[in-house]
């Protein structure tokens, strides 16, 4: 599965004072600003997010969720714009969510209320708190521009902070948790949306179809690894014998099948680790050594001078870039 950014989505955020050839390079990617349209594996759009999240500021967060400056570069926005009422917009939404980036959504209903929660689409590494934001606000924005009124959620929460400027456009208080959740009256859901429109909606699904079976389609072995590894490092389980064993192959099988998909089990293995380690990261109350142990290093020195060499950086160098 690849994710792309398109030259609109570019252009926005030139808008907003961003250079996306440095964004890749902090994020560690190759530049490949020259290309019409960059296409990125999950884990590299998730850097993507986390190089773009230390850059922004929270109104920036806002400028990059009204669905008013991003919908004609994301089809799915567009098509839950057309729908009747913000009950069918979030239906729409979370059903076509991973056409727009490497992200679920999944609705809780009560007989009053919608709940939203959106995951990376690898549960176990969390979603960076620009790509979280966005995700909630975005929704709101929807739901507003498509009823030109003030909807306000009933609750909204996150492990997340959320800045004075997105508080007040929230206009509720935001609740810390360990879960992210954004609720919604269902009575707010059924207010008609005056951007309904059928026409548009019947031209748009075929091509939605059509996209969410080609991305399904396209998952590779690489993809599925990469996913496995993200559960299993920090378990300790996660040797080419036993990754092997769970997709049902050989190790030597497994290994001429990533060859055909030019990569290797020890490659998908460091990028793995890097990422995760990026991840953790982010969490102050964890500890180097604690850090080294989830990444799968026994020896925390081990796992030093590996982050010095995926990143060119110290463990020191890098946390402290995250409070600066």
């Amino acid at each position: 599965m690849k994710y792309a950014v398109h030259t609109q989505l570019r252009r926005f955020l030139g808008t907003i004072g961003l250079d996306l050839a440095d964004l890749f390079q902090r994020a560690g990617l190759p530049d490949r600003t020259w290309q019409e349209t960059i296409t990125l594996t999950p884990m590299a759009y998730y850097q993507f997010l986390q190089a773009i999240d230390s850059q922004l500021t929270d109104d920036q967060i806002l400028a990059l969720s009204d669905v008013a400056n991003v919908q004609f570069f994301f089809p799915p926005l567009f098509a839950a714009l057309a729908a009747q009422n913000g009950y069918q917009a979030v239906q729409r939404l979370v059903a076509y969510k991973q056409l727009i980036g490497p992200v679920t959504a999944q609705l809780t209903e009560t007989t009053t209320t919608v709940a939203v929660h959106f995951d990376f689409i690898y549960p176990a590494m969390a979603q960076t708190r620009l790509a979280l934001l966005v995700e909630q606000l975005s929704l709101l924005s929807l739901l507003r521009t498509g009823t030109r009124q003030h909807i306000v959620p009933l609750k909204i929460k996150s492990p997340v902070t959320y800045g004075a400027a997105i508080q007040d456009y929230c206009d509720v208080m935001p609740l810390a948790s360990d879960d992210n959740q954004i609720v919604l009256t269902k009575a707010a859901l059924q207010k008609p949306f005056k951007t309904e429109n059928n026409v548009m909606w019947q031209y748009l699904e075929p091509t939605l179809k059509a996209k969410l079976a080609q991305l399904t389609a396209a998952a590779s072995l690489a993809a599925t690894i990469r996913k496995d590894l993200i559960t299993a490092i920090p378990s300790g389980q996660f040797s080419i014998e036993a990754i092997s064993q769970t997709l049902g192959l050989s190790p030597r099988t497994l290994q001429r099948k990533l060859a055909q998909e030019k990569t290797t089990f020890n490659k998908l293995l460091q990028e793995t680790q890097s990422q995760l380690a990026v991840n953790y990261l982010q969490d102050f109350k964890l500890s180097n050594a604690e850090i080294a142990y989830l990444v799968g290093y026994a020896e925390p020195s081990a796992f030093a001078r590996a982050f010095h060499r995926w990143t060119g950086e110290t463990l020191a160098q890098y946390r402290k870039q995250l409070v600066h």
